[in-house]
């Protein structure tokens, strides 16, 4: 069972969550890429019909987006353990992970790590749906977009695979702060 997730001082964070079953392994990376895009609408869509009822979030829809959110958080985390490990035909293995902004480690179903989160972004988004479409969805959208570009031609050195882990942990690093901002209530919905 992982840690909760929780925010220390000094932009550290500490903790885990759970890896949806959908996320956990990439063995079709173009039907796990699209799993991702599916996860990631459904946070929006939750987001939206949340808001249908009485126009604001409650504590247990607030803890609902929170779960989704780490949940994608792991699915990312499993991404960027793809990409760290991948080597192309007769390549030595390099450890491409060796600057990694974190440390986490993944189990079959949870994930767990620890880091040092960037200093925010000014200024901040003012609602959760500016995170969601400023911010989190261009993360999404590069990811995908950086890979693709990267494995045109069939060949991933490790600077394009250093390159997207770098964008893995950038869009990582906007969610936990998008966590850490619903969590502490420093958003209006």
């Amino acid at each position: 069972m992982a840690n909760k997730l929780v925010f220390l001082a000094h932009n550290r964070w500490s903790g885990g969550g759970i890896i949806p079953p959908e996320l956990r392994n990439i063995d079709d990376l173009g039907g796990w890429m699209n799993k991702a895009i599916q996860h990631f609408k459904l946070i929006g869509k939750n987001y939206t019909q949340y808001l249908t009822t009485d126009n604001e979030l409650i504590g247990q829809e607030k803890a609902n987006l929170i779960l989704l959110l780490e949940n994608l958080l792991g699915g990312i985390f499993v991404f960027r353990d793809y990409l760290a490990k991948y080597t192309n035909e007769g390549e030595e293995p390099v450890n491409v992970l060796a600057n990694a902004a974190c440390v986490v480690r993944l189990d079959t179903k949870t994930w767990e790590g620890k880091g040092v989160l960037p200093l925010l972004k000014q200024p901040l988004p003012k609602t959760f749906a500016d995170w969601y479409n400023t911010v989190l969805m261009p993360g999404m959208k590069n990811i995908f977009v950086r890979y693709a570009e990267a494995a045109k031609d069939t060949v991933l050195t490790p600077d394009e695979r250093e390159k997207n882990i770098l964008g893995l942990e950038q869009l990582a690093a906007d969610i936990l702060q998008c966590i850490n901002v619903i969590s502490s209530q420093d958003i209006s919905f």
